[in-house]
């Protein structure tokens, strides 16, 4: 029997991306038709999204006559995605759920590939062939994490999109705008609001679920398309957002890194900051500031960690391609 799905998507005032690609998720879950669920998660802290979806998506006469039920769940305020996603997971009313961005476009069949690679008890998470703003080539949900000249950065895979043989059964962390999870192992490892408001949150986790054994599926027959920063682009400048995920790095190495690595990360970094003040690098020394700021909060979060079977160093290689 297939197992029914909450459809978790955060969302801003984002009414113009959900008209565009609520459609083909509900869609896909009347075809189904097994009672799965969208629960559209409302962080604009004014309340905005529920009258709309509800005029735009009507809920039917009685409950036992829908095949697909939408709700809303209404923040009081906005508290970034890692917060909204907490909330939406927490309202599922189903064990498996399916995290969404708004500016994610899904194809028919993108759930059950998931949903079978869930039936692996090791797999706690399912993640598709996500692409960037349709282009084959650039497979986001192949993004591996690296480390190098003692820094924590993020690359692609470089799969080649025509041949299939190159694609990895595992990826290296469930992309949090359009991955499948067990409810219950989330809320367990949620997202840290270390790196609040945006960005490698998942990143985050993942490494935390590997790193106790836990499998993360790639299921290639799962496409959908992801409309790069189509949410947070209008919202927020393009170098604010750089600079954030420069600082989630630094705060995820320092979080996560072996003793040696770490030996050799702050050895790099002192030659950065060197660097960066010579040439006026505002870039990199704001980024810097930033993680500063937080140094504290990270050190906790590392001491906070449940020991893990293995290390970052064997993670990174193994995400290696």
């Amino acid at each position: 029997m297939t197992k029914p799905v909450t459809i978790v998507i955060p969302a801003l005032d984002d009414r113009a991306l959900l008209a565009a690609h609520l459609p083909a998720v509900l869609a896909e879950l009347r075809a189904r038709n097994v009672g799965d669920e969208v629960v559209v998660v409302d962080d604009t802290g004014s309340g905005v999204l529920e009258p709309w979806l509800t005029q735009q998506f009507p809920p039917p006469a009685t409950f036992d006559a829908a095949s697909v039920d939408v709700r809303c769940v209404v923040r009081a305020e906005n508290g970034g995605y890692a917060a909204a996603a907490r909330s939406g997971v927490e309202a599922a009313a189903h064990d498996l759920v399916y995290l969404l961005n708004p500016d994610v476009r899904v194809e028919p069949g993108f759930l059950a590939p998931l949903v079978a690679a869930m039936e692996d008890t090791h797999v706690v998470a399912a993640v598709g062939r996500t692409v960037l703003c349709g282009d084959p080539s650039h497979v986001e949900t192949l993004l591996v994490p690296q480390w190098r000249n003692g820094r924590l950065v993020m690359r692609e895979h470089g799969t080649r999109p025509e041949d299939a043989s190159h694609e990895p059964a595992e990826a290296a962390f469930a992309l949090g705008g359009a991955a499948l999870v067990r409810r219950a192992e989330f809320l367990r490892q949620r997202h840290d609001p270390l790196y609040a408001p945006f960005y490698l949150e998942d990143l985050d986790q993942g490494l935390e679920w590997r790193a106790q054994g836990r499998r993360i599926a790639y299921c290639p027959d799962s496409r959908a398309s992801h409309d790069h920063r189509g949410s947070i682009g209008p919202r927020v400048p393009a170098a604010w957002v750089r600079l954030w995920i420069e600082r989630n790095l630094l705060v995820c190495a320092w979080k996560h890194a072996d003793e040696d690595l770490l030996d050799e990360h702050f050895q790099a970094l002192e030659e950065r900051l060197l660097d960066a003040l010579q040439h006026g690098d505002r870039a990199t020394l704001t980024a810097l500031v930033l993680a500063c700021d937080d140094a504290t909060a990270a050190a906790k979060a590392r001491a906070k960690r449940t020991q893990p079977r293995r290390s970052l160093r064997d993670l990174l290689s193994e995400a290696q391609p």
